[in-house]
């Protein structure tokens, strides 16, 4: 898989001892569109995104949001 962008979150701070996870995540733009039925999408689920106007502008500062994942940082 191709990727055109990379974008990390701009709070995210590499450290030594791995065990930071606070803002550890990112953004790929493929190159292509993938199916997620396909073979080589076994470990590749979408990020579901607020797709309402109404969720769009809700005021989320302050508030606890959960987001869950797993994986490994490869250079």
């Amino acid at each position: 898989m191709n990727a055109t962008g990379l974008y990390v979150h701009q709070q995210y701070e590499d450290t030594s001892d791995g065990h930071n996870h606070r803002n550890d995540i990112a953004i790929l733009k493929l190159k292509w569109p993938i199916s997620f039925d396909a073979d080589d999408a076994t470990f590749m689920k979408p990020a579901c995104l607020p797709l309402k106007d109404e969720q769009k502008e809700m005021d989320l500062v302050d508030k606890t949001l959960t987001v869950v994942g797993f994986g490994k940082r490869m250079s």
